[in-house]
């Protein structure tokens, strides 16, 4: 054949040229094969952050606790108070008289 006719050689695609990183498929991930993925360069952001120790976990139910026994005790000191001195409350304020009679504790 002459150099006329010959056809020139077929050049590659053009398009954006390939990441060095990702130049074989094999290098991204191995679909199917059964491999683990590689682990990552960096490390996670949820293994940056520490574990609360047990202690400091329980702290705050602690606290809670002991808010409410505080609360009970609290209302029960009230209680104890308005029924002691019921007569002199009624005698200050009678309107009290109807909340004792609505408790069923006139007497």
């Amino acid at each position: 054949m002459s150099a006329a006719g010959a056809r020139p050689a077929e050049a590659a695609p053009a398009g954006p040229p390939p990441s060095p990183g990702l130049l074989r498929e094999e290098a991204v991930f191995p679909v199917g094969r059964g491999e683990e993925p590689p682990p990552p360069a960096y490390p996670s952001a949820l293994v940056l952050v520490p574990s609360a120790p047990a202690a400091a976990a329980k702290r705050p139910l602690a606290l809670l606790a002991a808010a409410w026994a505080a609360s009970v005790l609290l209302l029960a000191g009230a209680a104890a108070a308005a029924w002691s001195w019921r007569v002199d409350l009624v005698e200050a304020w009678p309107p009290a008289a109807r909340a004792f009679i609505a408790l069923g504790l006139a007497g």
